[in-house]
């Protein structure tokens, strides 16, 4: 299976805040599932274009739930590491 979301890619949305970075891709047949809830934690950027140290959790069933829940937020994808 090929992965859609890895760690460190960058979900913008227009403007130069409240971006999302991925942390941790946590769906089954990852490395960094651990067994529980699915979906993505994540850390916004703020004004000054950095991302804050808080990380916040977005839940999806599948890696394609989780992208179509970006483009609904009116983000998309600009970077991938």
């Amino acid at each position: 299976m090929t992965r859609k979301i890895i760690k460190n890619d960058v979900w913008r949305k227009q403007g130069p805040c409240d971006w999302v970075k991925i942390a941790r891709v946590m769906f089954p047949g990852n490395k960094e599932y651990d067994g529980g809830l699915t979906g993505c934690s994540v850390r916004f950027s703020g004004f000054s274009g950095r991302y804050g140290k808080v990380t916040w959790f977005f839940p999806a069933t599948s890696e394609s739930k989780f992208i179509k829940l970006m483009k609904e937020a009116g983000r998309w994808l600009v970077r991938k590491k």
